[in-house]
């Protein structure tokens, strides 16, 4: 037995009593969207068509605005409320944290995206971006209010929020604004909360942003307009589609970029007769696949649920050090490692560099170079946005 697989087999061991936490195998992780009469959701990995409506409009309450996931709830607007139900659409909480109320927003939710365990949304009537941290106080939700960000008319922030996280792991967040300060034309732009000032113009003079949604680690964002089905990158993305065979006269409502699967999901609207559907394109063979095209509605506000889990945890990193010049590997201790494309380790501020996945509670990673002696906080993501928290470090000597 070679000194590396021998040194992998005492990982191993170790890790078998450190993982914790693994999540029950056979469980399918699902894609939801908002159709007419309902929210709906099937396996991210069927392609049959096989939806179902976890939760009734008609019969449950007022038109369902916006939708976002986690790895154990759907959150929704309505008229004057945020709710929120597990995945499978039991433990409805209506009025979960009730807008009018709080005066945290006015009317409906035009636009939310759930990231780093931080709930962004804006509202019809006044056009704020607020922020909500699921993980505040007991019995509390600390809501920020970030501030005004759109204009008078139909200038709403459209197109719908996206979020990623820049090199430095700072949040961006992205959107398209149904016209611009300045005249009737749209815009993409992002905005850094921890910066503030105004938001960054991507792309301008263009008709109703739609679609926007966030590459990984400040690659740039994908999105769509309502005039066709193509789909274009900006602000550094290079992605540049036509949109799925036979996909005339639909146009993109919403679509969000699934980083770990290398992937965007996008929820096509159009009129009766059309091919609208959900479709999955991916990034790197530029192939579709139709997810649903059966519905009776044309789907918006598609989103996809996180890996199981979260974020990985890091318990150890073996070995603990190692000189600047980088080089070699080192294996994480953890827990819920995920085998994804987007898998890959953090050093201080450094690059992002590869990991090799072994087991959920072990995966190898690539020893960046640093320019300074001391520590460096080794962290490690599944999907290139959301990083392990726990305070693990490497020593370069």
């Amino acid at each position: 037995m070679s000194s590396m697989a021998a040194k992998l087999n005492v990982v191993l061991v170790v890790a078998a009593f450190v993982a914790v936490g693994a999540a029950a195998a056979g469980e399918p992780r699902y894609v939801f969207w908002q159709a007419g009469n309902g929210i709906w959701r099937q396996p991210l990995a069927s392609t049959t068509g096989k939806a179902e409506c976890i939760y009734n409009i008609t019969s449950q309450g007022p038109e369902v605005d916006q939708l976002a996931v986690d790895a154990t709830h759907v959150y929704w607007g309505e008229l004057w409320c945020m709710n929120r139900a597990r995945h499978d659409g039991t433990g409805i909480e209506r009025c979960w944290l009730d807008l009018n109320q709080t005066r945290y927003g006015y009317g409906l939710v035009d636009n939310m995206v759930l990231f780093n365990r931080t709930l962004y949304y804006q509202t019809q009537a006044d056009y704020h971006l607020y922020a909500v941290e699921l993980d505040g106080p007991a019995g509390a939700l600390p809501v920020q209010d970030l501030g005004r960000f759109g204009y008078s008319g139909n200038g709403g922030m459209n197109g719908q929020l996206a979020a990623t996280t820049d090199a430095d792991g700072a949040v961006v967040l992205y959107w398209g604004l149904d016209e611009s300060e300045s005249g009737p034309t749209g815009e993409v732009v992002s905005w850094m909360p921890s910066v503030g000032g105004a938001p960054k113009v991507l792309l301008s003079s263009i008709a109703f942003p739609r679609g926007i949604g966030a590459l990984p680690s400040g690659g740039g964002v994908a999105g769509g307009y309502n005039n066709g089905p193509s789909l274009v990158g900006f602000g550094g993305a290079t992605i540049s589609n036509a949109g799925p065979p036979g996909a005339s006269g639909v146009e993109p409502c919403s679509l969000e970029v699934v980083g770990d699967l290398n992937a965007v999901v996008v929820a096509y609207v159009g009129q009766p007769g059309s091919p609208y559907g959900i479709y999955r394109l991916d990034l790197a063979t530029g192939t579709w696949a139709a997810l649903n095209t059966q519905s009776a509605w044309s789907p918006c506000y598609v989103h996809v649920a996180p890996l199981a889990g979260g974020a990985p945890t890091v318990h150890e990193v073996s070995p603990s050090s190692g000189p600047q010049a980088g080089g070699g590997t080192l294996f994480a201790l953890g827990a819920g490692f995920a085998d994804s494309k987007q898998l890959a380790c953090r050093f201080g501020q450094a690059v992002p560099s590869a990991a090799t996945f072994h087991t959920p509670e072990v995966i190898e990673c690539q020893v960046p170079p640093s320019p300074i002696a001391g520590k460096a906080l080794v962290q490690v993501t599944n999907d290139g946005s959301v990083w392990s928290a726990q305070q693990v470090f490497y020593t370069y000597k």
